[in-house]
């Protein structure tokens, strides 16, 4: 075990510079010895390591062999794209999308979001447009697909006209895997992927993928960077049960040194906004209330189980239907004594009391603020007698429910200080204009963070200011529980700047939408100088 000394460094809140040890993987404030490590913070700011609590890893990893689709806003868009590569493939103009020259070509396109369409996605279009070269796109918020008849054909299914949705396209994903550019792509962008989570100061995260390849087919140097909680679905249970694995057991293969671990039991009860299958109380102007890809029973069968077997939980809920749906079957196992651990994910659209009943049952709120940016245009057109229930941070916050922040990558970026500016202010910093999807949130397609915009048109926009996140809490929901105490993870950040300056500066409930607008500008312009995880040094900028 190394032991590693931080020096000149300032903590928030405190006038005087700091000093910590990290001896044994834990912070403690006393020396322990010589140091094999010192570092100079040089008056940076320290701070507990940050966490993404929800991540699809491989996805993230393969975007940048992807075609990118975010910023089209109709069908044809996306034909015009994809044909526009395919030609230039043919021609020799374009690479193929895959390094490795023995790999039969995929050609794969992410982002399209089909609820903002007035026309359906057709297949025969796809193929005019594509020819034989199997041809697979991922929606952007991954709850569907479409798939030319060439790349149908390759994973034998029955054809469809049109896009593959929810628990059929999850199906899907699983099976995507199995494919001969899988491996390659993933380890294209798995360097890039680790590299940026220490530049931006993750030190773990929660991983919702398909598969678990990322971790047990690359090297223990790369995965020894970050702690991984590896999730498994309902399909998967079983075989992790017989593997005699639980929630916080080490993941099998995993090297020494390696925090790689069984996390819990992903459930995706419901769809999301963005292919309008969220299962909602109220019906949608098409008189449909979404998607029930589980129903309470199937819920109550696999919490079963995950319970009996020592797995906590992770559930998707995206509507108040679903919502009442987990909490109910929840509040039966409380009764029965049987009390769950673990998730509800995303939590975007809260009914009456919902909060205040998740709170009792101790189970925490997984929560991705960037969603919110890109949400707003649509929900307006979806949602427009709910749009005060979205996202409703502040209710959760105040019911007492513990908090939990991620990106929901590549859904949006994996980027916790994005996640925390979106929570405190709720728009744009800089001004947006409402009314197209992705093109006003340029940081969801790495441009400037929060939809900054200078176009004299545009006007500002905050979604419901009333349920912004106080900043200290969204910084606890970054960090995994770690507050820099003795006997608390040796996993910190050293930063050029107090990002809860604003907590010391303002009063108590003065907290309007200039003062909101800075705070957000202050996360977002933070750097990251130095992250260590379990004492060593991960990143360096």
């Amino acid at each position: 075990m190394t032991t590693t000394h931080i020096y000149n460094a300032k903590i928030s809140g405190r006038c005087d510079l700091q000093e910590i040890w990290i001896y044994h993987g834990k912070i403690t404030s006393h020396p322990c010895g010589p140091a094999d490590t010192t570092i100079d913070a040089q008056g940076g700011f320290l701070l507990p390591g940050l966490w993404d609590q929800h991540v699809h890893v491989d996805l993230e990893a393969q975007e940048h062999t992807r075609i990118d689709l975010r910023d089209t806003s109709s069908p044809h868009d996306v034909l015009e794209r994809v044909g526009t590569y395919v030609r230039d493939l043919r021609s020799g103009k374009a690479a193929p999308q895959v390094a490795d020259s023995n790999v039969p070509i995929m050609i794969q396109a992410s982002g399209f979001r089909p609820s903002i369409w007035k026309d359906p996605a057709k297949v025969s279009e796809l193929d005019n447009v594509t020819g034989d070269y199997p041809v697979l796109m991922i929606s952007g918020d991954a709850h569907s697909g479409w798939l030319n008849s060439a790349a149908q054909q390759l994973f034998g299914l029955d054809h469809y006209d049109g896009l593959i949705r929810e628990n059929e396209w999850f199906c899907l994903m699983n099976r995507i895997t199995e494919t001969p550019d899988y491996l390659p792509r993933l380890h294209q962008g798995m360097e890039a992927f680790i590299q940026r989570a220490g530049s931006l100061g993750v030190v773990g995260l929660r991983d919702m993928s398909f598969s678990d390849a990322m971790w047990t087919t690359w090297p223990t140097s790369m995965t020894g960077r970050l702690h991984v909680a590896v999730s498994c679905y309902p399909e998967q249970l079983q075989e992790r049960i017989d593997q005699g694995l639980f929630t916080g057991a080490v993941y099998p293969g995993a090297g020494k040194g390696v925090d790689i671990y069984q996390g819990p039991l992903k459930m995706i009860s419901d769809g999301s906004l963005g292919t309008r299958t969220a299962y909602c109380c109220q019906p949608y102007d098409d008189g449909g209330h979404g998607v029930q890809n589980f129903d309470r029973d199937q819920i109550r069968h696999y919490m079963g189980l995950a319970q009996a077997h020592g797995f906590e939980i992770a559930i998707h809920a995206i509507g108040d239907a679903a919502m009442d749906d987990v909490l109910s079957v929840c509040e039966a196992f409380e009764a029965a004594g049987k009390p769950l651990k673990g998730s509800l994910e995303h939590v975007q659209l809260l009914g009456s009391g919902q909060a205040s009943r998740l709170a009792s049952l101790g189970i925490s709120a997984s929560i991705q603020p960037a969603h919110l940016l890109d949400d707003y245009p649509l929900a307006q057109v979806i949602w427009p007698d709910r749009m005060e229930r979205c996202y409703a941070f502040a209710d959760l916050e105040k019911a007492g429910v513990h908090l939990m922040m991620g990106s929901d990558a590549p859904v949006a970026p994996m980027n916790p200080w994005l996640a925390m500016a979106a929570a405190v202010y709720r728009g744009p910093v800089g001004g947006g204009r409402p009314g197209t999807v992705g093109g006003d949130v340029p940081a969801l397609s790495g441009g400037s963070a929060l939809g900054d915009s200078t176009s004299g048109d545009e006007s500002p926009w905050e979604w419901e200011p009333s349920q912004r996140l106080s900043l200290q809490t969204a910084l606890e929901a970054s960090t995994n529980g770690n507050r820099l105490r003795d006997g608390d993870p040796g996993d910190v950040v050293i930063v050029d700047r107090d990002p809860l300056a604003y907590c010391h500066d303002k009063a108590d409930g003065e907290t309007g939408d200039a003062c909101a607008q800075e705070i957000a500008r202050n996360l977002l312009n933070t750097q990251v100088w130095v992250t260590v995880r379990d004492g060593k040094i991960v990143y360096e900028a």
